[in-house]
């Protein structure tokens, strides 16, 4: 058995120091050159099947020089390869070996990428067959542990140190990988690690006032990232939200001492993490005692308005939105002035999804621009693409999301339709364009006279051929009438061959069937679009009446799954007579329910139906006698006979039939 060295490791504020005498041979040269040309057999030949004979050789060679080369450069940067494609067992030895220098390898700039490697293997092999405490046939050394076991105790032997772990340069990637690896098979230990770090060890008391120790940790750049991360594991669980709320208080209970933190470059990402994850009833006493009122004054810093922005995106209820769009409202020129547009535009985002004072906050957004009367200056969408770019943009498709969005619209569709496909083109703004065209208050006159106004000049083909403008093309054309696609399709055929030569082009030739519309003509393509109309607006009809059929059982009272649940629990209890007379009465409710809703689905039924519908089918059968047709016959419309029975092949018949086998179903449940 190849000899282990115990460490005798001396800590000192978070430095690990090994005694010289635990450190393991020197390394000579060639040693090194050996390592080196192993790193370089990854690099040369990455499927290569004796890579992990290699590897296995390479890491059981490594333990009489396991410190030195792991804080080797070079050594580490071969052993992390190694680590990654040698055999499960050969992983769990070389852990058993290192998990001994933990503490020092963890914060070695070259030894914890080492660690980062064990962690990320590990993944691999926790939960599998290879997650054995067994030694491997070939070898004889000794018992060798799990890899969860390892794990586990890699965890709690950093427990102690982990506030020094957390902010450390190196150490802190170790613990953000191990944070990932335990939140799903030991988050017990991530709980550990949180009162360590609020309560160092000492007995839980209440929090009272901030700990100077957490606000140092939260300033600091890697200890805030640290911290953002368990934070967020956390969250996961909510038997955790205590844990949250103490490090909330820890690093502040009022305004004053949150300003200090929300104007910090690194707290101020730790603050948006914990006022995003907090409980709802802590988030409303977060909310009351240190935002309420000091909104404006948040929204005036670099980092401090990120933190606003969290929390308008993060509120809980419509309450709390009215509270913000108050407080904020009246200063939406001032933070457009002083360059703080996120912020109108989290604003304009709370107003749409509590609909909040929607046209207040829509005359606000025109005032603070300089547009006194929109009706007669309709360059609202021009302004916020211009001065705001992205944000502008985003400010665009939150205000078409609104309820009254008519401003808006009309304010884009009356730019001009060039102007319109030229900001498809681009990455943001098209976003905008895309988010305006798909609205229902866009009309097929105005899609319509957008693509007569560009057709013929080459706009059509350069938006198929954009990366953006594709995207844009494709909601042109499914919002167009016949003619209008008609007049895209005739433009894009005339240039199939330079399209077919684009990445973009070659996609819109495919979903646009360009390709069809010169082999088969005008003509066919023609049909084939009015068909595909009929089909989709069958299919929306379908949809339509089961979305009414479930807000009748919603009146009725009665769920989707009730009816079938029941059933399921009469089936479960037949045969004990203890409980048939309750299935009895189960069933008997259930087929009231089902009348009365039979009943009240009849009627609105016989409501929408037309006359024009019966008329049609009366041509139909009269159609079918003048050319002699007997029923059972098959006819040239491509129909099939199986077993007897008339199956036609036609989309639209097959509709018909789907709905005639849906209402006879419905007619017999009574």
């Amino acid at each position: 058995r190849l000899p282990l060295y115990p460490p005798n490791i001396m800590i000192d504020t978070g430095v690990f120091v090994i005694d010289e005498s635990c450190k393991g041979d020197r390394l000579d040269p060639s040693l090194i050159s050996y390592y080196h040309s192993l790193s370089n057999l990854f690099n040369t030949n990455p499927d290569d099947v004796d890579l992990e004979m290699a590897s296995n050789r390479g890491v059981y060679d490594a333990a009489p020089y396991l410190y030195r080369l792991c804080v080797n450069r070079q050594g580490s940067l071969a052993l992390e390869k190694m680590i990654g494609a040698c055999s499960p067992y050969h992983c769990r030895l070389f852990t058993s070996r290192a998990i001994q220098f933990l503490l020092p390898f963890c914060v070695d700039r070259c030894a914890s990428h080492v660690i980062e490697a064990i962690l990320k293997r590990s993944d691999t092999i926790m939960g599998t067959a290879d997650d054995r405490g067994d030694n491997d046939d070939d070898h004889d050394d000794g018992e060798i542990g799990s890899m969860s076991d390892f794990v586990r105790d890699m965890a709690m032997t950093m427990t102690p140190h982990i506030i020094d772990l957390f902010m450390n340069t190196a150490s802190t990637h170790v613990a953000r990988r191990l944070i990932t690896l335990l939140s799903s098979r030991f988050p017990g230990v991530l709980c550990s690690w949180a009162r360590q770090i609020i309560w160092q060890g000492g007995d839980q008391v209440p929090i009272t006032e901030p700990q100077q120790h957490l606000v140092s940790m939260a300033c600091h750049p890697q200890g805030s990232a640290s911290l953002q991360a368990l934070i967020t594991t956390l969250t996961a669980s909510h038997d955790n939200a205590h844990l949250i709320h103490h490090l909330q208080l820890s690093l502040w209970s009022t305004y004053p001492e949150l300003l200090p933190l929300a104007q910090d470059r690194s707290a101020s990402h730790l603050v948006q993490s914990i006022v995003a994850n907090v409980s709802d009833q802590v988030f409303f006493a977060l909310f009351s005692r240190s935002f309420l009122g000091h909104l404006l004054a948040l929204s005036t810093g670099i980092s401090s308005n990120h933190v606003l922005q969290t929390l308008l995106s993060s509120i809980r209820d419509a309450a709390q939105s009215q509270l913000c769009i108050n407080e904020l409202l009246p200063s939406c020129q001032h933070l457009l002035d002083t360059n703080r547009p996120g912020v109108v535009l989290a604003l304009i985002d709370l107003s749409n999804r509590y609909q909040s004072q929607q046209s207040a906050v829509v005359r606000q957004i025109y005032k603070s621009v300089g547009i006194v009367d929109p009706s007669s200056d309709p360059s609202l969408a021009r302004v916020l693409l211009d001065r705001y770019g992205d944000i502008g943009s985003r400010m665009i498709q939150s205000l078409v999301a609104m309820t009254d969005n008519q401003i808006i619209i009309s304010s884009f569709m009356s730019s001009g339709s060039q102007w319109i496909i030229d900001q498809s083109h681009h990455k943001s703004f098209s976003h905008a364009v895309d988010a305006v065209l798909r609205s229902p208050r866009v009309s097929t006159k105005m899609i319509r006279t957008i693509i007569k106004d560009v057709s013929g000049s080459g706009a059509l083909v350069n938006m198929a051929m954009n990366v953006s403008g594709s995207y844009c093309l494709e909601t042109l054309y499914g919002k167009a009438d016949l003619s209008s696609k008609e007049i895209i399709v005739n433009e894009l055929a005339d240039h199939q061959r330079q399209l077919a030569a684009n990445r973009y082009g070659a996609v819109i030739l495919g979903k646009l069937k360009i390709g069809d519309y010169k082999k088969k003509g005008a003509k066919e393509w023609v049909q084939n679009e009015e068909r595909g109309a009929r089909t989709t607006k069958a299919f929306e009809e379908i949809v339509k009446e089961e979305s009414e059929q479930d807000k009748l059982l919603g009146k009725l009272g009665v769920g989707n799954g009730e009816i079938e649940k029941k059933k399921k629990v009469k089936r479960a209890k037949k045969g004990d007579d203890d409980d048939d007379d309750g299935a009895e009465m189960e069933t008997i409710h259930d087929q009231d329910a089902e009348r009365q809703m039979e009943t009240i689905w009849r009627d609105e039924s016989r409501k929408r139906k037309s006359n024009g519908t019966m008329v049609k089918k009366e041509k139909k059968s009269e159609k079918k006698k003048k050319t002699g047709q007997k029923p059972n016959e098959i006819g040239d419309t491509g129909d099939v006979e199986i077993k007897g029975k008339h199956i036609p092949r036609d989309v639209n018949n097959v509709l018909n039939a789907i709905k005639a086998v849906r209402k006879t179903k419905k007619s017999r449940k009574g």
